[in-house]
């Protein structure tokens, strides 16, 4: 009977102690330029053991492109989103991370034009191992060493739960690094195919107004 007395207090002493950890989630705040986060972003993904999903508008910065690289090489899943803008950008890090094998996706909808623009990925948050990484913080040198940026890093299992449902959500909302290059290859060769084909019926339409008006050939 004392034996079981001890079991059952042991129990709900466990359970008591897994409810205050989760109500007092450890969490800490950086400010760029002053705490210089990518420093800190980088041991985290330097220490992550398990899996590193992460949703950045603007990835510019080569050393954060480099840990990511190397958790991949030491078993990491590693998963980055980014906004079109950093595919497209000469100096934007998306197709080192695929080249190196991380899956990299890309968002793509484009939605209805407004005087506005079209919608943008403009999140910039990472989840690494049970750690929630969020803030204004784009992973790039000027968010690090000059602008005035904010990020949160907390282990709350409920905001982390609520991050990572978002993340599959925009997951769903982009498409692969290689589908979105080939896509963008195919609208390339499309529009110079259309421009040699206006650059044709310009020079036919040259010609007969030459014919009908004599007028001189073209210099």
């Amino acid at each position: 009977m004392r034996e079981q007395f001890i079991k059952r207090l042991l129990a709900f002493s466990l359970i008591g102690l897994v409810f205050y950890l989760s109500l007092n989630a450890h969490s800490e705040a950086y400010f760029s330029p002053d705490d210089h986060p990518a420093e800190r972003l980088i041991n985290l993904i330097n220490g992550t053991k398990r899996k590193i999903y992460g949703a950045v508008y603007m990835f510019t910065d080569a050393l954060i492109a480099e840990a990511l690289i190397n958790a991949k090489k030491r078993g990491v899943d590693v998963k980055i989103i980014v906004d079109n803008a950093t595919m497209d950008y000469e100096y934007g890090k998306g197709e080192l991370l695929k080249e190196n094998g991380i899956d990299v996706y890309v968002f793509t909808i484009q939605g209805k034009k407004s005087r506005f623009g079209t919608p943008l990925m403009h999140n910039k948050f990472a989840l690494l191992d049970n750690q929630l990484w969020t803030g204004s913080f784009n992973w790039t040198r000027s968010a690090n060493q000059k602008n005035q940026e904010n990020v949160i890093v907390t282990t709350n299992k409920k905001v982390y739960a609520k991050f990572e449902k978002q993340f599959e959500i925009l997951k769903s909302r982009a498409t692969t690094a290689h589908s979105y290059r080939s896509s963008n290859k195919q609208h390339s060769q499309s529009s110079r195919q259309r421009n040699k084909q206006i650059d044709r019926e310009v020079d036919s339409f040259w010609e007969r107004l030459k014919d009908l008006f004599s007028i001189p050939p073209r210099y």
